[in-house]
């Protein structure tokens, strides 16, 4: 179908091209074979910067990007259809071709604190707001039989059409520390923000207790808690799930922290509870696992619970006569709790695993 004359966007700057301009750069984006036949060179990035003296507005076919690319005067310019995203910020910048044969430009946050998604062209995303896990609860030299509670994993949000209009803010949040050695509960993992989107930290997880109802506070997935049946921390909706109980009054071990994909386990005096399943996508073009509660730690002598894992891991490991493992960074995992000992030592709990925003849209 023939074209109009229309404006094509080129970051800031807008250029104005003929209908059978037009044409061409559509035929390009069909098949490069077009694009070539209509007068404008397929070259690879390096033989385009080896280029002698280009003419302004002169048009190539780049078989490296798979780009469009028209020279400005002082640089070489991609173009694209309004409403397509022009972005640039993150930790790492990619772009890769899915299953489908889409194209996808990807932005990964994974740096600690706020920055900023420089955006001069706006349209839809795909977001992953990942939030800090929380650490692991410790156990105290006089509880030796009773392990620490698993921390929660961080708060995790999938917005699949999320509209970008202008710069957007971008907050990372950490882990929370585990509980050291002793009657001490983890901390909470810190919020994840993009633009309006905002992940809750997880909770930490309780310190170990046969006879006290230690209950602390809630988040993303909520920690394990312990002690006669106290309540277990629900979560916040949408991101997260419970942590697990300890039990009763008996020589019980660890619960596991909850997770984004499943609450965390119970602990019984025969098997600590595992951290909650994770979410696992394939967002930043390979598999990771977000979200997995901490397990808990086992009991004296016994085994571990196992934090949830997934793809390249998430949740940390309940500790067995051991402290706590730590959560992977940024996966937003909850940190395992510290296992009891026969040896009189107190353990630590994991620390939880910071969180990670990501950021893609078609290209």
């Amino acid at each position: 179908m023939p074209y109009s004359p229309q404006t094509w966007q080129d970051n800031n700057a807008a250029y104005p091209l003929s209908a059978a301009r037009m044409t061409n750069i559509e035929n390009g984006i069909e098949a490069a074979a077009d694009v070539a036949d209509q007068g404008h060179p397929i070259l690879t990035t390096a033989q385009r910067d080896a280029l002698g003296v280009v003419t302004t507005g002169t048009m190539i076919y780049n078989s490296t990007t798979q780009r469009i690319e028209i020279y400005n005067g002082s640089d070489w310019r991609v173009m694209s259809y309004p409403g397509t995203i022009v972005a640039t910020g993150g930790d790492t910048t990619t772009t890769y071709i899915d299953a489908n044969g889409i194209n996808w430009k990807v932005h990964i946050f994974t740096t600690v604190g706020t920055s900023t998604l420089t955006v001069t062209s706006n349209g839809i995303a795909e977001v992953l707001v990942v939030a800090g896990g929380g650490g692991g609860g410790g156990t105290n030299t006089s509880i030796t039989s009773s392990g620490g509670n698993g921390g929660g994993a961080g708060g995790v949000i999938w917005d699949m059409l999320y509209s970008i209009s202008g710069n957007q803010t971008v907050t990372v949040g950490g882990g929370g520390n585990g509980g050291s050695a002793g009657l001490n509960n983890g901390s909470a993992g810190s919020d994840s923000v993009f633009g309006s989107l905002t992940a809750i930290g997880g909770g930490p997880g309780a310190y170990a207790s046969r006879t006290v109802t230690n209950v602390v506070a809630n988040g993303g997935s909520g920690g394990g808690s312990s002690g006669n049946f106290g309540p277990a921390q629900p979560g916040t909706a949408g991101q997260g799930n419970a942590g697990g109980n300890q039990g009763d009054g008996g020589n019980n071990a660890g619960a596991g922290g909850g997770g984004y994909g499943s609450p965390g386990g119970t602990g019984s005096p025969n098997a600590s509870g595992a951290g909650g399943a994770p979410l696992i996508t394939t967002i930043t073009g390979s598999t990771i696992s977000v979200g997995g509660g901490g397990g808990g730690g086992a009991t004296s002598g016994a085994v571990g619970g196992v934090g949830a894992r997934g793809g390249v891991g998430s949740g940390g490991d309940g500790g067995a006569a051991s402290n706590g493992g730590n959560a992977t960074a940024n996966r937003g995992g909850g940190g395992g709790g510290g296992g009891a000992t026969t040896s009189a030592t107190a353990r630590a709990g994991g620390n939880g695993g910071s969180g990670i925003v990501v950021v893609r849209y078609r290209i």
